[in-house]
């Protein structure tokens, strides 16, 4: 048994179905129904076969490693050996699965199917037949074994008539004209609104209107001597607080200032990519760094974040944006007191009677960084915070703008 079990690769059957006792109607194919019984047990279509024709295009025998290609009418000949072989263990698969159908039956078995022309020999009807030596489709002799075994009805199919036809259904109603035309006419302009918008955003962009167009967004318009080495301290202050430990001593900032500046010269001079140099022994640098960042070191705001749990810094993030998309850098997200808040350092030179208004500048921006971290974090957000640098003043937008 065991060496036949490995020539003819017999397949593991499929296990009862779990909680057979639930009071529940169960849905089942026949290899299923081992191990269970049914009242009445009905086999249709017995006519009908596996409908294997031309089997599959390629043949393995796993035991031997044996591999047979059909491609079209052209087979291998280790195909025909395989195709043999598969083609017995369908026929015993057969039989299997009729017996399983014919004995899960505790009171009645009902098999019905038609007496066709030519009747596949794996079909239910086929092997019934050939087992009791009657023909399908006629009543057996009275006394004879297939009589005693089956009570057999045959009932003659009527004569063909008219065709059937479908029945027509409703007729369709053209939808309403100028709704229709008006769905069109919206996406059609929200397409050529799509082509204009710049796929990139920054929330600077959002705040000014920039509506450049391309793969990358435009880069912001190069500002005259004083706006830019204004740009470039502002970015100098930033590099000293992405990497300073609100737990250390506040006094040693300007050692922090001056690491940046090692490295900045190290790198050839450079604060970031497309910034010019900037001079490590001017001393006009040193004074405008220390007016932008001695207040903020000195001030309330600074004794709060180095209580805080500080979570990021330089933060990236990149998301959709209505129909472009939104990229930026956050520069402080923390939390203290149970509250999320999401900070910007600004090194604008405001009066403290302008801070509220000068905050208010960067609401879209507040809107754009509140939404991504409360997306990412799933958490609400207490506060947009603008944390004015030089006035040492934080200013806060509640709620960072609409969600």
């Amino acid at each position: 048994r065991l060496d036949r079990r490995v020539r003819d690769e017999v397949e593991e059957g499929d296990s009862p179905l779990v909680d057979e006792a639930v009071n529940a109607v169960k849905v089942l194919s026949v290899h299923k129904a081992k191990g269970l019984e049914f009242p009445v047990v009905v086999l249709a279509g017995a006519h009908a076969g596996s409908n294997h024709r031309n089997g599959p295009a390629v043949l393995r025998h796993w035991s031997s490693g044996t591999v047979g290609l059909r491609v079209g009418d052209t087979t291998s000949l280790s195909a025909v050996y395989l195709g043999e072989r598969l083609a017995a263990r369908e026929a015993e698969e057969a039989r299997r699965v009729l017996y399983v159908g014919m004995t899960r039956a505790r009171d009645l078995l009902v098999i019905s199917g038609a007496a066709t022309a030519r009747a596949p020999r794996d079909g239910p009807a086929s092997l019934i037949a050939d087992a009791l030596g009657v023909a399908w489709g006629e009543r057996p002799d009275e006394g004879s074994a297939a009589a005693r075994a089956f009570e057999w009805h045959v009932v003659e199919a009527e004569a063909e008539g008219e065709p059937a036809r479908s029945v027509p259904g409703e007729r369709l109603q053209w939808p309403d004209r100028e709704a229709y035309l008006a769905g069109w006419r919206a996406r059609r302009e929200r397409a050529a609104r799509i082509r204009r918008a710049p796929r990139f955003l920054t929330p600077t962009a959002l705040a000014s209107g920039d509506a450049a167009v391309g793969p990358k967004r435009a880069a912001s318009p190069r500002v005259q001597d004083g706006g830019d080495r204004a740009r470039r301290l502002g970015t100098l202050a930033h590099r000293v607080l992405q990497q300073w430990d609100f737990a250390a001593d506040a006094a040693a900032w300007p050692e922090a200032l001056d690491r940046v500046l090692t490295v900045q010269a190290d790198d050839g001079g450079e604060i970031g990519r497309e910034q010019p140099a900037l001079d490590r022994d001017d001393e006009g640098l040193l004074k405008d760094v220390e007016t932008i960042l001695a207040p903020f070191f000195a001030s309330p705001v600074y004794r709060e974040l180095a209580t805080a749990t500080i979570l990021g810094r330089e933060v990236p993030l990149i998301m959709p944006w209505e129909d472009a998309i939104m990229e930026g850098v956050i520069d402080l997200v923390y939390e203290r007191d149970g509250r999320l808040y999401v900070a910007d350092y600004k090194s604008d030179a405001v009066d403290r009677s302008e801070a509220a208004a000068a905050a208010e500048r960067y609401r879209r921006q507040a809107e754009v960084y509140t939404r991504a971290v409360r997306e990412s974090l799933g958490r609400e957000v207490e506060a947009f915070r603008c944390l004015f640098l030089r006035l040492g003043l934080a200013v806060d937008l509640p709620g960072g703008g609409p969600a």
